[in-house]
């Protein structure tokens, strides 16, 4: 970076100017009466962060005047220059008298505190005299906090919603499932779920720290945590417990009921998000399938949602849904059904780059898209080529009208956006909110999201949802693919692509990932220069490969780092070891089994020398010791972020493949009697 301060997000516009602001230890901030109130919690919070760097922080109400809100630390000499006309914008600037700031809204002296705060925390004693005019590229920034799996304390997520908002995260997407509170169907709630006392701490942190909460109640598929209780079997389509059958009547009443006691929840919210993603059963029962045959599926699908879009829009909330099933399911004028209202949330997790050289549309029966490229890719480089591809060169009439017309960017037909959906969508009258994926995307039994792909995902939507007029995006981070699955990653190994998040999607412009390291080191772990950036890289190519080597030295530079880290940043720390350990145990595990297998039916028939049976044992043993001792280490750093029960279901998912067949291994090696040669 061209100058020594880190900020992140990095402000929209930013003069370093000559000279300081070097005041004592005791300073008066000024707060503009009009904001004080609802500034309260982040004053307090500016306070103590201001007193860990050795300031002691006198914060007082005054008479502000004018058109805008002030925030004014001792006598600053500058004016200031022209607000920004967005409502979280913020002026702020340094000089040698003082501080100033300014914004239109208390969340944009909100805003500007944390900008502040950052200089502050970096500066100690001298403060740069700047001059800074900063806005938001998107008005939606938001993390999904996923309860299905892996289940947090409440303080937990009280704490990642204070430091979300310190890198301007605006929104959290909050999918309750069975850690919802319910008292009208109280045997739907699960263990560890929120109490309504906790659920109201967690919803007073997150307003003031002007985190907007949008809650998911999934009102088709993905219902396993409801399906699964018989007393809902009825509402079963064909008896599965994934989803419920739209042709039966109390599928709705139970989901409005669910909704009504969710809404009332949380008064205030502005949006409500359905679900209505994946619904891989539509049209499976006879009742259902009546339906299709005489009116397609999209029409039994939203003959179903749109009642619940109805039922959420009478409390005067903009509905959400996932896009997938409208896309995949797409046919001519189809979307005049959807109200005009609906937001779709256009999701897609494996895009590294605004650029492809293939794009999605329509789908056969079950999970599967179909993915459009140019058969001259065959020629050129078929390395480019994923999965299973459909032609464009021998594609219908509507796939290649939506290619030239939404995925074209000028170099047809090799390569075009790879985000085409949300300029259909925008140019068919819609609101779009992307999503990106921060973690949960990288395999249903990850332990740590692979930080590459994950980086470049959310970095390629925030350029995408700028350009395309998109109203934000929420990173997702799922913590299981489903509710009849086992965990993926514990929500605290993803704090690298929320920090990205926060900062991408604030900027809205091109990242330039050695910038961003440099930020994220500085920001998050507090620490001047770090090697951990290089080491997740290292994390990254290590698992991808099986190398020792790799996440041996990534996992030292994990715990090396942990001294002088932040409070945050340590634990993260703590978990990334834990990872780097755990991937290099699993990649042994995989190669002692490898290597052990091919030589079981000389063992069988009594072949197998002794010293290769010895060898086999003892790598073997190696490896289960090797296992139980991070099982060991893993309990305590998880039981930071984690309950009890879900500490032990995460441990167990990612050590029982490898401990399972390991046992079975030396079972059946013993149970065999080794290659004796002839005394004679």
């Amino acid at each position: 970076m061209a100058n020594a301060w880190v900020l992140l997000p990095e402000p929209q516009e930013v003069e370093w100017r000559e000279g300081a602001f070097a005041p004592g230890r005791f300073l008066r901030m000024r707060v503009d009466r009009r904001a004080w109130a609802p500034l309260q919690s982040a004053l307090m919070e500016t306070s103590l962060r201001w007193k860990e760097v050795g300031f002691s922080l006198q914060v007082e109400p005054y008479e502000g005047e004018g058109e805008h809100l002030s925030i004014v630390v001792e006598r600053p000499r500058s004016p200031l220059p022209e607000l920004p006309e967005h409502e979280e914008g913020y002026c702020l600037a340094v000089d040698t008298g003082g501080i100033s700031l300014a914004a239109s809204s208390a969340h944009g002296l909100f805003n500007g505190l944390q900008t502040l705060s950052q200089l502050v925390e970096q500066a100690r004693d001298r403060f740069p005299c700047a001059l800074i005019r900063d806005w938001p590229a998107l008005n939606l920034r938001g993390i999904h906090l996923d309860l299905k799996g892996a289940m947090a304390p409440v303080e937990y997520w009280i704490e990642v919603i204070q430091l979300l908002a310190r890198f301007k995260i605006n929104a959290v997407l909050i999918e309750y499932e069975d850690k919802f509170p319910f008292t009208s169907h109280p045997d739907i709630v699960g263990p560890g779920a929120f109490t309504a006392e906790e659920l109201e701490r967690l919803l007073t942190v997150a307003r003031d720290h002007f985190v907007e909460v949008i809650p998911l109640l999934q009102c088709l598929g993905h219902v396993e945590y409801i399906l699964r209780h018989p007393a809902y079997a009825e509402l079963r389509e064909s008896g599965q417990l994934t989803q419920f059958c739209p042709q039966q009547p109390a599928s709705l009443r139970l989901w409005k009921e669910l909704a009504d006691e969710m809404i009332a929840a949380h008064p205030g919210i502005r949006r409500f998000h359905l679900g209505a993603d994946e619904a891989w059963l539509l049209g499976d029962c006879p009742r259902c399938r009546q339906v299709v045959e005489e009116r397609g599926k999209l029409a039994l699908f939203l003959d179903h949602v749109n009642q619940a879009i109805a039922h959420v829009r009478g409390y005067g909330l903009q509905p959400i849904i996932w896009d997938d099933m409208i896309q995949r399911n797409l046919e001519e004028n189809s979307l005049a059904a959807l109200p005009e209202d609906v937001v779709l949330c256009d999701w897609f997790y494996r895009q590294r780059s605004p650029r492809a050289v293939s794009f999605f549309y329509g789908g056969p029966e079950g999970h599967a898209r179909y993915r459009w490229a140019s058969r001259q890719w065959e020629e050129i480089d078929p390395g480019v080529l994923e999965g299973e591809i459909h032609w464009l060169e021998e594609a219908p009439k509507p796939v290649l009208e939506f290619a030239k017309r939404y995925w074209d960017r000028g170099e047809y037909p090799l390569y075009g956006s790879s985000l085409p959906w949300v300029r259909f969508f925008i140019a068919q009258g819609r609101k779009v909110i992307g999503a990106s994926a921060a973690k949960g995307a990288d395999g249903f039994a990850a332990f740590c999201p692979m930080f590459g792909p994950r980086l470049d995902n959310v970095a390629t939507w925030a350029l995408v949802a700028k350009e395309e007029g998109a109203e934000g995006v929420i990173s997702t981070a799922w913590s299981r693919y489903d509710g009849l699955t086992n965990p993926c990653e514990p929500f605290e190994l993803g704090w690298y692509t929320y920090v990205a998040s926060g900062a991408f999607y604030w900027e809205g412009r091109a990242p330039d990932r050695q910038t961003f390291d440099q930020q994220f080191t500085v920001a998050f772990l507090g620490k001047e220069d770090s090697a951990v950036p290089k080491a997740l890289d290292w994390l990254d190519r290590g698992r991808q490969r099986g190398h020792y080597y790799l996440l041996r030295s990534a996992q030292r530079v994990f715990e090396t780092c942990q001294d002088g880290a932040t409070p945050f940043g340590r634990r993260y720390l703590e978990h990334l070891a834990l990872a780097a350990r755990l991937a290099w145990l699993q990649a042994e595990a995989t190669q002692v089994l490898r290597n052990a297998w091919p030589r079981g039916a000389r063992a069988w028939q009594g072949l197998l020398a002794v010293h290769h049976r010895e060898r086999i044992l003892n790598a073997v043993n190696a490896s289960r010791e090797a296992l139980r001792e991070w099982r060991n280490q893993a309990g305590p750093v998880l039981a930071s972020t984690l309950l009890p029960a879900d500490v032990r279901e995460v441990i167990d998912t990612q050590c029982f493949a490898y401990e399972r067949p390991l046992e079975l291994l030396r079972a059946f090696i013993e149970s065999t009697a080794p290659f004796q040669e002839d005394a004679s």
